[in-house]
């Protein structure tokens, strides 16, 4: 029998500690059944999905998110100068691109509140079908002020993110939501854009550059 890391950590009652081998460490982000470890004899976890989205480490879920993330800036941007039918397939390109943002951040949150990483997907999907369809009087851009905001909560109530990413997010999600208004949102134009681009920016930024801290981000995973 090899030998075992003591480590503090709940059991599915949340009642008591465990011992876990070294070699398990990672599964400690999912919640599920335990099993005895056939190579260390120890106790592990394991997992109950074999999503690759949700069987990622943190730090990978989080370079993932940021590359897509600066990918979307790309092609948004090219969708809003050029004109014609490259715009419309690079503005489509960006829809899927941020489809995929939405998922990696859905379980990249999930720890922080299911609930509320799942109302902000949703919101978010709403939003990408909701322009290019036209389904509502609504500018889509009200959706990602709405997702913004609960991202940055999210990212507030987390340990594994700095606050002030949240803070800007906040700022973020308040720019989009001038577009409620398309009056003010006219008079404002483009300045109320400078929020979004800096908010998001900036955790795009975060993201590929320094990812997020696993450790906190399996303790909160553990605590959820």
């Amino acid at each position: 029998m090899g030998s075992t890391a003591r480590l503090s950590g709940k059991t599915l009652d949340g009642s008591i500690y465990m011992e876990l081998c070294p070699c398990c460490y990672r599964t400690l982000a999912e919640k599920a059944a335990f099993e005895i470890c056939p190579e260390h004899g120890g106790t592990s976890i394991s997992t109950t999905t074999t999503k690759p989205f949700s069987n990622a480490s943190p730090q990978t879920k989080a370079r993932n998110a940021g590359a897509v993330y600066s990918l979307v800036f790309l092609t948004g941007g090219v969708a809003l100068i050029v004109r014609g039918r490259l715009g419309a397939i690079t503005g489509l390109i960006a829809g899927a691109l941020y489809i995929a943002v939405t998922v990696l951040f859905y379980f990249l949150f999930k720890p922080v509140n299911r609930g509320l990483s799942l109302l902000a997907a949703f919101i978010s999907l709403a939003g990408i079908v909701v322009g290019p369809l036209k389904l509502l009087a609504v500018n889509s851009l009200v959706f990602f002020g709405f997702y913004c905001l609960l991202i940055s909560y999210l990212i507030l109530k987390s340990t594994f993110l700095p606050h002030l990413v949240g803070a800007l997010m906040a700022f973020a999600g308040l720019g989009w939501l001038t577009f409620l208004s398309p009056e003010l949102a006219k008079v404002l134009y483009p300045y109320n854009l400078a929020p979004g681009l800096l908010g998001e920016g900036a955790l795009t930024l975060w993201l590929l550059v320094k990812g997020v801290d696993s450790e906190r981000w399996r303790e909160q995973a553990l605590e959820a």
